[in-house]
């Protein structure tokens, strides 16, 4: 839960708390929306040394995204940017880490990454979400999120397998129960 506590600074720029169409992303130019967002890990972790927070707990708020690439806006950059910048580096679009430095901490960034990434799903199901998280995990492991950390290969293999476990309690078919009723008429 405190991995994110960051995002009480400036909490209608998350996604997960705009309640409206609105979105304040759309009024300012890419790099400003990935500052603003990658901002979340470095003001939780002050946040989380002035309230006295373990050790460990600022370790996973420090390295809950890695190096990863907030991709987004990255995107949006390479669009609005084309012609103004040639030289638009993908490193500019990416959170400062560190990367995981031990197993809590990737695993954290997996969950997170999929827990985000599962909600923009349309109508999701269980094969979509399914895919999109082997596609999470070789993205992490592709882009050597991590290389610092002491994870195994079967591990993650393992922490997916879970997260499957997860989602497909979540997504089961369900019996309906007003056809069910019909038939006992």
């Amino acid at each position: 839960y405190f991995h994110d506590i960051g995002k009480i600074k400036r909490p209608g720029f998350f996604t997960e708390n705009q309640l409206s169409d609105s979105n304040p992303h759309d009024n300012i130019p890419p790099r400003m929306s990935k500052l603003i967002i990658s901002s979340h890990v470095k003001e939780g972790y002050e946040m989380a040394v002035k309230h006295r927070l373990p050790h460990i707990i600022r370790q996973m708020i420090l390295e809950h995204h890695g190096t990863s690439m907030v991709s987004f806006f990255y995107t949006q950059a390479l669009h609005h940017e084309k012609s103004h910048n040639p030289d638009l580096i993908k490193e500019d679009f990416r959170y400062l880490g560190p990367k995981p430095s031990f197993k809590e901490s990737a695993i954290l960034m997996l969950a997170d990454s999929v827990e985000a990434a599962s909600r923009s799903l349309e109508k999701p199901s269980f094969a979509k979400v399914e895919a999109l998280i082997s596609k999470i995990f070789k993205e992490k492991i592709e882009d050597n999120q991590f290389d610092s950390c002491p994870i195994s290969l079967k591990e993650l293999e393992m922490v997916k397998s879970s997260f499957l476990r997860i989602f497909k309690s979540m997504y089961h078919t369900r019996i309906d129960y007003d056809e069910e009723k019909f038939y006992a008429q």
